[in-house]
């Protein structure tokens, strides 16, 4: 039980404080280099490679506390993931 009570906090903390701060950082990367890859390039990098899987999974209903729809108010992220 308090187990789970601090991976409640903690997710919950992360979602509201870090995610929103990590993600508009990308969303801003992303725009700027015209919704590229996150380098900048026309194909992929190993950069891409780390990153989508991570926000796939952020979305897969895996994590307690991390809604499913986490990512639909970034447009450009989206968009890079479903490429």
């Amino acid at each position: 039980p308090e187990h789970t009570e601090l991976v409640k906090n903690v997710r919950t903390t992360f979602m509201t404080d870090d995610f929103v701060k990590y993600m508009s950082k990308i969303e801003a990367k992303l725009e700027s280099n015209g919704n590229k890859f996150i380098a900048g390039t026309d194909t992929p990098t190993i950069a891409d490679c780390a990153l989508v899987p991570q926000l796939k999974h952020f979305t897969k209903g895996v994590l307690d506390h991390v809604p499913t729809t986490c990512l639909d108010e970034y447009k450009n992220i989206k968009a890079y993931v479903d490429k």
